[in-house]
């Protein structure tokens, strides 16, 4: 295995020196509200080692300056894409609702509404409504209901109600539409 050898000069912060088989050169890796930018500068293409590090300072500086005045991307925000996310796959038109089918231990299999709220980054919870126990639209509401309360408390005034009782709305008429069908 080649020797691999990088240091981090302390003296140039967010710039790293790479010598790893035919690879030298400089690293810059500026990393800001969870977002990494940087760039690799080789030794050969930049006119030397010198050359290359004077170029990785002037683009490490360049990318500082514009990160300078722009807010970090807050943590939380990472869950901000199941508040609108539409699916292609979801029946009922609710970001986090859908209807699914359980397989009970007996071979059984029961129509369900679920849905499933990420609390925090790699956190989850779900939960479920019986059609056969609610009926088809009351096991809807039900879930619907749930996921609101919880989508309230975690994203408070970001989360929007209105986009939301749109969709079930839009998916309730669709099922009293089927049931006067049927």
């Amino acid at each position: 295995m080649a020797n691999m050898a990088t240091e981090q000069t302390e003296s140039l912060p967010n710039i790293t020196r790479i010598d790893h088989g035919h690879t030298h050169g400089w690293q810059v890796r500026v990393q800001y509200g969870g977002e990494v930018h940087g760039r690799y500068f080789a030794d050969q293409k930049h006119g030397g080692k010198q050359s290359a590090l004077e170029k990785a300072k002037t683009n490490r500086e360049e990318i500082l300056e514009a990160l300078e005045g722009r807010p970090p991307t807050k943590p939380e925000e990472y869950d901000t894409r199941f508040l609108y996310q539409e699916a292609r796959n979801n029946s009922t038109g609710v970001v986090g609702v859908y209807r699914t089918i359980k397989k009970m231990k007996s071979g059984n299999r029961y129509p369900y509404y679920e849905t499933t709220i990420h609390v925090e980054k790699g956190k989850a919870i779900t939960r479920a409504r019986s059609v056969q126990e609610h009926g088809e639209l009351e096991a809807f509401l039900q879930i619907c209901r749930i996921r609101k309360e919880h989508m309230q408390q975690i994203y408070g005034d970001r989360f929007d109600q209105e986009k939301f009782n749109q969709q079930v709305e839009r998916y309730k008429t669709m099922l009293k539409q089927n049931a006067s069908v049927d």
